[in-house]
């Protein structure tokens, strides 16, 4: 327990002096992309359980230059039905940079993301798997890629491990710029 407590302290303290960092540092707010997150569905591959694979929900974020050659800093949080038809909130970082121009409107960009979500009651069946948590907010992190088209809208996959229950579990959202 000490170890999954110690880890997610360490790792929030890593992303909170990163984050301020960036900020910090930002020069061009012109660069600031505020956004709105759909959250559509879930899929949990090979699963041992029934999940809820229809996970509507919606954030609040913004991503901005990292300061790491063309990558961007992201920060999100929101609200979404979880696969075992609760609600829940979630707080997100990533960081992903642009691999692929498609045309001059569409680019492909990949990267990881980290954060949690709140699970009320449930966080300890996550906890007993391995899943590090604090109280009721469970740990998720993993790769995602995004589809950007127009430097306005983001269609995100999130791919994660899932322990015991399924072999990975992939997610989608859409984000819309403003």
């Amino acid at each position: 327990m000490f170890r999954s407590v110690a880890f997610t302290f360490g790792y929030l303290v890593i992303f909170a002096l990163f984050t301020l960092n960036q900020m910090a540092s930002a020069q061009d707010f012109s660069k600031f992309r505020p956004h709105v997150a759909i959250n559509l569905a879930s899929y949990h591959l090979n699963s041992s359980k029934d999940f809820n694979e229809i996970n509507p929900g919606i954030g609040i974020g913004f991503t901005t230059p990292s300061g790491l050659g063309r990558s961007e800093f992201g920060l999100e949080v929101g609200q979404y039905k979880n696969s075992i038809n609760s609600q829940s909130y979630y707080v997100m970082g990533s960081l992903d940079a642009e691999v692929a121009r498609i045309t001059p409107n569409v680019a492909i960009r990949m990267g990881g993301f980290a954060g949690f979500s709140h699970y009320p009651g449930d966080a300890r069946k996550f906890k007993d798997r391995g899943v590090p948590t604090i109280g009721n907010w469970v740990m998720a992190a993993g790769l995602q890629t995004a589809v950007r088209v127009n430097d306005t809208y983001d269609l995100r996959i999130r791919v994660m491990p899932a322990g015991d229950v399924a072999d990975a579990l992939f997610t989608a959202q859409i984000a819309i710029g403003f």
